[in-house]
């Protein structure tokens, strides 16, 4: 079977993109002043409304190497459905932080098969969400029920772009939702 070859190939990638990441100045994020406001009223829950309105027009490949997008489209779902596991058994066991540690594995992973194959709008929600579950295994941020929420809302995204990708439909970047993340990754 080629999908060992296929993972490690993925792997490659992300490790090349976390060198190219390693490398970038660090820009500070705008935060959409609302997104961060939502979350510090919405105490009781998280809403799964959607971030922003996808676009109308189909996916833009120019540029893109096809055979790196279908590669990209299986492994994300098999990462995304790894992922939806550990973050049931995080829903019940918080504690458990090997559960934080394999959700930054399948994400990173995730991010650069992403960003490998052009899609951008992945691998900046990925990295979002990936920058909030480093803060929480740095202890900076408290993994509550509000945060556990956040990720299901944003796996839940990652999956609705993943399925856009496979319908060959334009992906928009979820900047409210990254704002979100990003200001839980800064404790805010």
């Amino acid at each position: 079977s080629s999908a060992p070859a296929v993972t490690d190939g993925i792997v490659e990638a992300a490790e090349i993109v976390e060198t190219v990441d390693a490398s970038d100045t660090e820009q500070p994020a705008s935060l959409d002043v609302e997104a961060v406001t939502s979350v510090e009223a919405e105490e009781p829950a998280v809403t799964s409304a959607p971030d922003m309105q996808e676009p109308e027009e189909a996916l833009d490949v120019t540029g893109l190497d096809l055979d790196l997008v279908e590669i990209f489209i299986e492994e994300g779902n098999d990462l995304l459905d790894h992922s939806d596991d550990l973050i049931a058994k995080l829903r019940e066991t918080p504690e458990d932080r090997t559960l934080i540690t394999g959700l930054q594995r399948d994400l990173h992973t995730l991010k650069g098969g992403a960003r490998m194959a052009g899609i951008h709008a992945v691998g900046d929600l990925g990295h979002a969400i990936e920058s909030m579950l480093e803060s929480i295994a740095g202890q900076r941020t408290e993994l509550d029920r509000r945060a556990i929420q956040l990720l299901e809302r944003g796996f839940d995204a990652l999956h609705a772009q993943l399925a856009r990708v496979t319908a060959r439909r334009a992906v928009a970047i979820p900047e409210g939702m990254i704002a979100e993340f990003n200001a839980r990754a800064r404790g805010i």
